[in-house]
């Protein structure tokens, strides 16, 4: 019986996996950025709905085989508002209004698109919020 690689486990010429050398490749927008999708829904199921849409970089993530991706939204602060929304969910457990804080839980979660490849995506300004705070300073 074989033993099944998959493409991220292969060595390369280097000696590292592929995975190895992916993770070394380090994310080129950075959080907060604005940015624009310049191609189609990266799972295709949503056909060409996204492009031209301007969102901000909330997370850097990384695919199964250790390439950069991001995630995206449209508010910026969504992070803050899911570990917010996951505490008040995690203490009230026994509440009857558990069910109200996990709908807000989802909610805030919903409002991020995930896997988003630095192929897809055009810089619009790194530093959208700190140049809205020194215009207004």
């Amino acid at each position: 019986m074989s033993a099944i690689i998959t493409v991220a486990d292969l060595v390369e010429a280097n000696g590292k996996t592929v995975r190895e050398n992916n993770q070394g490749i380090p994310h080129e927008l950075p959080l907060g950025a604005l940015v624009e999708i310049t191609t189609d829904c990266p799972i295709g199921e949503f056909g060409s709905v996204y492009k031209g849409v301007r969102l901000f970089v909330v997370a850097h993530d990384r695919d199964c085989d250790g390439s950069p991706l991001y995630s995206l939204s449209f508010d910026q602060n969504v992070f803050r508002e899911i570990e917010g929304a996951q505490t008040t969910f995690d203490d009230n457990r026994e509440s009857k209004f558990h069910s109200l804080f996990a709908m807000s839980l989802g909610k805030a979660k919903g409002s991020i698109s995930d896997g988003w490849g630095s192929d897809s995506l055009l810089l619009i300004d790194p530093q959208p919020a700190t140049r809205r705070m020194a215009a207004t300073a």
